[in-house]
């Protein structure tokens, strides 16, 4: 287990580093956004994020903290199929 979460640890460090924000906005102005459009949606984004927080631990304190990570881990590779597949 020690080891499971070491690697979810180099994971989170790695998604929430935003190292990919560069990348994705150059992939937003390819899909037909404006440069402002695609800041734009960055705001709602953030928005959401942290409209989220709060739910996201109470949740957690219901079904375990392996289980809510392991949930968001999925949720954001979902996320990120979608909008890969958004025109």
């Amino acid at each position: 287990m020690a080891r499971d979460l070491r690697l979810f640890y180099a994971f989170r460090l790695l998604a929430t580093s935003y190292l990919w924000q560069p990348c994705f906005l150059a992939f937003m102005v390819s899909r037909g956004l404006s440069f402002g459009q695609a800041v734009a949606l960055g705001g709602v984004y953030s928005a959401i994020l942290i409209v989220a927080e709060v739910p996201t631990g109470a949740f957690a304190d219901r079904i375990g903290r392996r289980a809510s990570m392991m949930l968001g881990a999925a949720a954001m590779v979902a996320s990120s199929a979608v909008s890969y597949s958004a025109h």
